[in-house]
């Protein structure tokens, strides 16, 4: 049987949350970050977050595998999207570039977000059950 691992939820929610928010100040001066952060932070949170509770309780977790997630997730997502049958032109011209800008910063923040929740776990989480 594989160990579980508990997840912190104080730091896991910081990281989620903060690893977009921090992205966007840090790039302020490109004003594509924070743009960014206003457009997919949302979708980051909303999907990311049921991932990245399954993944951590079956494994540790690095800042690498955090932003690897993320960038997967984020090409499931699109891809799923960009295939229903509905879609004008124009909305699939507007899902691909979100896919585009998705791709470079989904793993931006999902490495920041790594770094966050390493940085916050507290000692009572790091031990398998």
């Amino acid at each position: 049987m594989a160990k579980r691992h508990l997840v912190d939820p104080v730091a896991f929610a910081l990281a989620v949350v903060g690893g977009p928010l921090l992205a966007g100040l840090i790039g302020a001066p490109t004003l594509i970050s924070p743009f960014a952060t206003l457009i997919g932070g949302p979708v980051y949170v909303l999907a990311g977050t049921p991932i990245m509770l399954a993944y951590l309780a079956m494994r540790d977790s690095t800042p690498e595998a955090w932003a690897g997630l993320a960038f997967l997730t984020n090409l499931i997502l699109f891809g799923i999207i960009l295939q229903l049958p509905d879609m004008s032109r124009s909305t699939q011209s507007w899902d691909g570039m979100r896919l585009v800008w998705g791709s470079l910063f989904a793993p931006i923040w999902g490495w920041i977000s790594g770094c966050i929740y390493a940085s916050l776990k507290r000692d009572f989480y790091k031990q398998p059950l």
